[in-house]
């Protein structure tokens, strides 16, 4: 739930703020996405997207980052 949503995406900024270019970077950042989506946080999610989209080393981050940018894009303009 919720209660746990928030610490997961603060340890994923926290490693990705630490490791930026690691390379489980894409993936931590797609999950970021997703997380910061979860936690109604539309902006914070299409940042996270759009730094796994340039680092995208593989279709399949690529794919999951895109659909989170988009549904990130969707819910600002709600």
């Amino acid at each position: 739930g919720l209660s746990r949503t928030a610490p997961a995406a603060a340890a994923y900024a926290e490693a990705l703020r630490l490791q930026p270019a690691a390379p489980w970077a894409p993936d931590a950042n797609t999950r970021l996405a997703w997380l910061q989506i979860d936690l109604k946080a539309p902006a914070r999610a299409e940042a996270a997207a759009e730094a796994a989209l340039r680092q995208m080393p593989r279709a399949e981050v690529a794919q999951q980052a895109l659909l989170a940018l988009l549904q990130a894009q969707v819910d600002q303009q709600k």
